[in-house]
């Protein structure tokens, strides 16, 4: 009797293993995978050649790699403009998927030929151009993922009045429930909340986290790939010096299930 209750255990524990190696196996293909996919989006050579000369600076390999998006998902490019991170969403995601490259009313008066998302979407057929506002970004599904690259501290730019906490109560409201939230922003001072958001377009890091958590969201992880240590946080992020080169934080947010 023991030794058949020993010999059931033994076989047990060959099954535990078996299918811990299998998983551990399948989730480095599917990691594999994603690598490629996100590898030829990247390297794509119809992408603009503006773009593809920023990719240095921007790495967008390593910043897709963390945000987990993946063939077949739904998302929003929020303040999408001429559609760098778009057209690489597009390749990601794949005709299953869905982009909506999504901007913002408040900066029509910089887009002097109209929403520049528009040719994109003509061009694509997994791409949706959206004019909304900030305040209330609306899409016509649910989604997975929403991104928000260096433009979070525009939204709290004193001359546009955006109400970022009703826009983030609304990519709260528009992603399904386990959905990923990604916001990329220069880094202020730490404790400086806004003070330095109109003046250098930077904003603080821990202000950014208090917000988006006010939402309902759940922080959970953060990449360190844009960092750049050398960037003492006190120069206009767009002056030739610094350009390219800000310290830049990545979060990861989710909308708990």
């Amino acid at each position: 009797m023991i030794m058949k209750i020993k010999l059931a255990t033994f076989c047990t524990l060959i099954l535990l293993v078996s299918v811990c190696i299998s998983t551990d196996i399948e989730s480095s293909d599917n990691n594999i995978y994603l690598q490629t996919v996100i590898k030829k989006a990247v390297e794509n050579q119809s992408r603009p050649e503006k773009d593809r000369q920023r990719d240095i600076d921007r790495r967008p390999f390593e910043v897709m790699l963390f945000s987990g998006i993946k063939s077949g998902d739904v998302v929003a490019d929020i303040g999408s403009a001429g559609g760098y991170y778009t057209r690489i969403l597009s390749d990601i995601v794949g005709p299953n998927g869905h982009v909506y490259g999504f901007n913002g009313k408040e900066f029509a008066r910089i887009f002097k030929s109209g929403n520049p998302t528009d040719p994109i979407a003509e061009e694509r057929d997994n791409v949706s151009s959206v004019m909304g506002t900030f305040n209330s970004p609306v899409f016509s599904e649910p989604l997975d993922v929403a991104i928000i690259i260096l433009i979070y501290h525009d939204t709290h730019l004193s001359q546009l009045n955006i109400n970022s906490e009703a826009m983030n109560n609304a990519l709260f409201d528009a992603l399904k429930p386990g959905g990923t939230l990604i916001v990329v922003d220069h880094k202020a001072e730490a404790g400086s909340g806004l003070r330095d958001v109109d003046k250098f377009h930077r904003i603080d890091q821990l202000l950014v986290k208090q917000e988006v958590e006010s939402a309902g969201f759940l922080f959970i992880a953060e990449s360190d790939v844009l960092n750049h240590p050398s960037d003492m946080h006190n120069t206009m992020v767009m002056m030739p010096a610094i350009r390219g080169k800000s310290d830049r934080f990545i979060f990861k947010f989710i909308k708990p299930e």
